[in-house]
C-alpha cells in the first residue's frame, strides 16, 4: 500500500471515529431526566383524576395512604412506583407542543392522570400529566402541567398498572403479618367444638377439652396447609364502614381464631357468611374495615381436629 493510500485510510478511520463519537453524544444528549430532586426529599404524592384523588404521605413509620382514608399502604406497590416513575427519561424531541393535541395524547386536564409530587413544607416539586398511548399499551405520553410540550415514554406497561387512583390497589392487602414461627398457640372455635393448637420449639400439639394432648407429627400435611392459609391471609375486597351490616352475624361467627404470639400479642379473627360464595372476616374487633374472603379460603381455614390425627 502506497503512502497516499495510507493517508486516505487514516482520514477514513478518523471520520468513522468522529461519526461514532458524535452518534454516541447524540444518543446521550437526547435523553432528558424528568426529575431534578431526590426521592428522599418527597413528603407527599398525589394521583389526581376528575373522579377522585389518592394522596400518599411519608410519615415517621414510612409511607401511608392519607386520602380518601388513612390506611397502611402496600409497601411493594409504593416502592415499585418510586423506582419506575422517578427513573423515567424522555427524548429531547417532543411529539407536540400544540394545546389542542393534548386530548389526543391523553395528557389534557380532562383525560390525563395528574401526578403531583411535594417536598418539605408542602413545596411543589413536580406536576405531570400522564397518559397512555391508545394504539400501543406499552407506550405513553407525559407533559408538565405548566408546559404544552408532550413527550413520548416507552416500556411503561408495568408503570401503568401501578398508576391508578383505585384505593384497594394501593392499600395493604395482608390481613395478618405474623409467621408460623411467631405463633405460640391458636384457639379455634367452630360451633361447639373448640380446640387449641400449641407450638413449642417448632413442634405442634393438639389440645381438646378433657382429652390428653396429642402430638402432631412433624411435616403434617393438613397442619401445613392450614398454617399456610392462616399466615398468608390477603384480600382485594374491603368492606369499609359496613360493620353494622354484619354485626349480628359476627357476634356468632361461623369460625373464630384466637392467636397468641410468642411476644404475648393477641390476634382475634372472626369469620361469618357474606353470601354463597364468600365470607366476611373481622380482625381484632375492628369496626372500620372488614375483609372479604372466598369460600375456598374459608374451607382451608375450617380445620377439623380429627384430620390432624390421620396424618
Amino acid at each position: 500500500m502506497n503512502k497516499r493510500n495510507i493517508v486516505w485510510l487514516i482520514i477514513l478511520l478518523v471520520l468513522v471515529l468522529v461519526f461514532i463519537i458524535s452518534r454516541q453524544r447524540e444518543n446521550f444528549e437526547r435523553r432528558i431526566e424528568l426529575f431534578n430532586f431526590r426521592t428522599d426529599d418527597i413528603s407527599r404524592i398525589q394521583l389526581v383524576q376528575r373522579a377522585d384523588t389518592l394522596s400518599i404521605i411519608r410519615a415517621d413509620v414510612g409511607w401511608l395512604i392519607e386520602h380518601p382514608r388513612v390506611l397502611p399502604i402496600r409497601e411493594a406497590h409504593i416502592n415499585r412506583f418510586i423506582d419506575d416513575y422517578f427513573s423515567l427519561t424522555v427524548s429531547s424531541n417532543f411529539v407536540s407542543d400544540l394545546r389542542d393535541r393534548q386530548e389526543r395524547f391523553q395528557v389534557s386536564e380532562d383525560t390525563g392522570l395528574l401526578i403531583c409530587i411535594f417536598g418539605r413544607n408542602a413545596r411543589s416539586l413536580s406536576r405531570m400529566f400522564f397518559g397512555r398511548d391508545m394504539n400501543n399499551p406499552n407506550n405513553g405520553f407525559i407533559r408538565e402541567a405548566n408546559d404544552n410540550r408532550i413527550y413520548q415514554i416507552n416500556n411503561v406497561n408495568n408503570l401503568f398498572q401501578l398508576l391508578t387512583t383505585n384505593l384497594n390497589t394501593w392499600r395493604e392487602n395482608r390481613i395478618v403479618t405474623f409467621t408460623e414461627n411467631e405463633i405460640s398457640s391458636i384457639s379455634i372455635s367452630r360451633g361447639n367444638e373448640p380446640f387449641t393448637l400449641q407450638q413449642e420449639f417448632g413442634m405442634w400439639r393438639l389440645l381438646i377439652e378433657d382429652e390428653e394432648p396429642i402430638e402432631i407429627s412433624l411435616g403434617n400435611a393438613v397442619l401445613s396447609r392450614f398454617i399456610n392459609a392462616l399466615t398468608g391471609l390477603t384480600t382485594t375486597i374491603f368492606f369499609d364502614d359496613r360493620y353494622e351490616e354484619f354485626s349480628e352475624r359476627l357476634a356468632n361467627p361461623e369460625l373464630a381464631f384466637h392467636v397468641v404470639l410468642v411476644t404475648g400479642e393477641n390476634v382475634f379473627l372472626n369469620l361469618t357468611v357474606n353470601d354463597e360464595n364468600s365470607f366476611v372476616l373481622q380482625r381484632n374487633q375492628e369496626q372500620e374495615t372488614l375483609y372479604r374472603l372466598t369460600t375456598g379460603i374459608f374451607n382451608q381455614l375450617a380445620l377439623e381436629p380429627e384430620r390432624l390425627m390421620e396424618h
